[in-house]
């Protein structure tokens, strides 16, 4: 009986760090344009359009945090977010890779609207983009959409896109 009251009383008592990662509704990541990353060049812009793709009565999008694969790409330091948004943080070391990370200030996206982002990613120490023999289709290492900042925000889920590096 007190294996029961102890196993019951640990779930009570993690539910409610366990109800603040529901999902919020979902996301699409798309890119506007042929990115021609090329190898052997040292910058890139990825124009990306992100909606809200939730529907009437879901939960805006006011948080994204964008990972790439620190071994091919850096995030520059030159990036700016689009009108009602800012730039929180942009990291290129530790164990954390290399990631951006936007934050809504006043434009946060309602369901079924959108934002253009236009990022900026350089070669891993601002060096140029390895080359390969062949082209390489390269993605985000992971793309975390949220309602806001917080640890307990809900979570949006989607498929970012890819894109070719010649």
């Amino acid at each position: 009986m007190r294996r029961f009251f102890a196993v019951a009383t640990g779930l009570v008592l993690s539910l409610p760090f366990l109800s603040g990662t529901a999902a919020a509704g979902t996301y699409s990541m798309s890119l506007l344009q042929d990115p021609a990353v090329v190898m052997g060049e040292s910058t890139a812009s990825l124009a990306l359009s992100v909606t809200n793709t939730s529907g009437v009565g879901g939960a805006s999008i006011g948080w994204i945090r964008i990972y790439v694969d620190s071994a091919v790409y850096y995030v520059s330091d030159s990036n700016t977010a689009p009108a009602g948004w800012s730039v929180q943080r942009i990291r290129n070391t530790g164990r954390w890779g290399s990631y951006i990370i936007y934050e809504a200030t006043s434009g946060r996206i309602a369901p079924n609207g959108s934002v253009v982002f236009n990022l900026i990613v350089a070669g891993t120490d601002d060096g140029p983009f390895p080359a390969d023999v062949n082209d390489m289709t390269d993605a985000f290492d992971r793309v975390d959409v949220r309602t806001s900042s917080s640890r307990r925000a809900e979570r949006f889920t989607g498929t970012p896109p890819t894109w070719k590096r010649y």
